[in-house]
This record gives C-alpha cells, structure tokens and sequence, in this order.
C-alpha cells in the first residue's frame, strides 16, 4: 500500500496499512500516476490500478447479499473530481461519467477481459496491470496542466 499526501502529493510506501491523517490511500502500482495527475490539476477521487488474484470481492451495500465474486476481468480505473476534462485518454481506457453520485464525475477504465486458462495465471494478470500502469504514467507525464474551461474563456 502506498499513501499521498493530500497537500504535498508526496508518496510514502506504508506496510503498516494505517492511513496517517491529511493522507489517502492508494494501490502502489498506480500511486505514481495519481501523483502527477494530481500535479498537474487534475485532481482523482477514486483509483485503481486492478487485482491480480483469481477472485475479488467487492462489496456492494445496495444487494441483498452485500457482495459478489469475479474472477474473470481484471480493471484499472480513475475517478475525477468534478468538473474535471481531459485532453486524450490512455491506452486503450474508456472514458464514462459516474452517475450513481449526486455530481456526475468522469471516470476512465480499462478492462482486461480474461480469454485463456493462461492469462487467468496471477502473474500473467500481474504483467498485464503493470504493462498499464507504465502506460498511465507516461500518458499522465504527457498532459499538459489543466486548465478549466471558465480559466480557458478567461484568457
């Protein structure tokens, strides 16, 4: 687990997994990336960068039964704060908008579908997020600052 900062955007590895005030938690592979998307003005509400493990549980208090299983897709996404546009999308990420909160917010994914008893090996999944966290970063490295659209029509 890593932490940032939430005034500095400095990184700290933490194996302790306790989240130190003025700081929010972050998987380590996507840390870098959250960090300079956060440098550069476009400031990330949720993140991550996917699970390797054969199933995940993800808990969802709306269901009935509070939880579900899947091991069949591994997904690396970034929430934006409102407000937030971006000039290109990485790789091979969707972009959508998060409707479930009372703002909409844009939200990009990628999903990488498991087609073969081979790429549902651990480190074959493992490759594979860390393939897209090298692609995050350098796209994040090559964003320019953002500037919203009311310091656009300002200028």
């Amino acid at each position: 687990m890593a932490v940032m900062h939430k005034e500095t955007l400095r990184l700290y590895h933490n194996d302790q997994c306790i989240k130190p005030e003025g700081f929010i938690e972050l998987d380590e592979w996507i840390a870098p990336a959250i960090q300079v998307l956060n440098q550069k003005g476009y400031t990330t509400r949720f993140c991550c960068s996917g699970h390797p493990l054969a199933d995940w549980l993800f808990i969802d208090t709306n269901s009935e039964k509070g939880y579900y299983e899947s091991g069949n897709f591994v997904r690396s996404y970034i929430m934006f704060e409102e407000g937030i546009t971006l000039p290109s999308l990485p790789p091979d990420f969707e972009a959508m908008q998060n409707t479930h909160a009372p703002n909409p917010r844009l939200v990009i994914e990628k999903i990488h579908p498991v087609t073969s008893a081979f790429e549902n090996q651990f480190f074959e999944k493992a490759r594979r997020i860390l393939e897209t966290m090298k692609e995050l970063y350098e796209w994040a490295l090559e964003l320019p600052e953002f500037a919203s659209e009311t310091a656009k029509q300002g200028s």
